[in-house]
């Protein structure tokens, strides 16, 4: 005994009403119209509802009034006839971050600098004009161009600046005591690369030009210098990077020491030579001394 049997209206009717009308057999039902139906009328009212009143279709068309884009060249609205700038780059920042050219690298590219490296020894300078430096070099204008040559970090644009700089400073102190002032300026460029190599080296300048002259520790405090000098040393006085100082020796690129540790051998000449008025300033500015 099985279940009863269905009649074949009954399927026929039962087919018509499961395809929405269509004819039997057809199995497919027929597509309901978007725009017509009970969704068509909530997407509708939703869509009127979160845009204020106003149609989506009313959204297709040209805007007018529209604010122009922020131009970070003109601090504003682009202006119209304005130049186009190009855009600043990854290439522009790594360039921008990079020492500039110091004036004694562009000597040496072009020939003028009065002092070259001797072929005939590892780490000596031989000077282009017969008496230099004592005679046919203006101080004025050389001594702060080798200064700040000691930024540069290959060689042996370095030796030269750290030699010739030397030789420079070790003439009589009535020639070199009035330039003091400016000596600073380069001595604080090389102490503002916070690079150890190019600390060390001009800290091994400021020791040359103090222990040199008596008066020069005076000159630096009547000018300002201890304190444009000081916050880099001390910053890297607790520094334990080994750093190679002075040319004078024979082991090539100079002494290997701490920069640490060579800070404050400078720290403590300053404080021997600079008095009260010194002694205050170094606490000041490093007060952990």
């Amino acid at each position: 005994t099985g279940p009863p049997s269905v009649g074949r209206g009954a399927r026929a009717a039962s087919s018509r009403a499961g395809t929405g009308g269509e004819g039997a057999g057809s199995g497919r039902p027929r597509p309901v119209s978007a725009s017509s139906g009970p969704i068509s009328q909530i997407l509708r009212a939703t869509a009127t509802s979160s845009t204020g009143g106003v149609a989506i279709r009313d959204k297709l068309f040209p805007q007018e009034d529209i604010p122009s884009r922020f131009c970070v060249h003109c601090r504003g609205p682009h202006l119209k006839g304005a130049p186009l700038h190009e855009h600043y780059t990854v290439a522009d920042r790594y360039y921008g971050l990079c020492i500039d050219v110091t004036a004694l690298a562009t000597h040496y590219r072009k020939g003028t600098l009065p002092a070259a490296k001797d072929n005939g020894a590892t780490q000596a300078i031989r000077w282009t004009q017969a008496g230099a430096p004592d005679v046919g070099v203006d101080l004025a204008t050389w001594l702060p161009v080798f200064i700040d040559g000691a930024r540069e970090s290959k060689e042996p644009l370095r030796m030269i600046a750290v030699q010739g700089a030397k030789a420079m400073m070790r003439l009589p102190s009535h020639r070199v005591l009035p330039l003091v002032p400016l000596l600073v300026p380069p001595l604080r460029r090389g102490l503002n690369t916070f690079e150890p190599s190019t600390v060390a080296a001009t800290l091994d300048l400021l020791r040359c030009l103090l222990s040199t002259h008596r008066g020069a520790c005076g000159a630096l405090l009547a000018c300002d210098g201890f304190r444009r000098m000081l916050p880099v040393p001390n910053l890297m006085r607790r520094s334990r990077v080994k750093v190679r100082v002075g040319y004078d020796l024979k082991v090539v690129g100079g002494r290997q020491v701490m920069l640490g540790e060579f800070i404050a051998e400078v720290l403590l000449l300053m404080e021997g030579l600079g008095g009260a008025k010194g002694i205050a300033l170094i606490k000041s500015y490093v007060p952990t001394y």
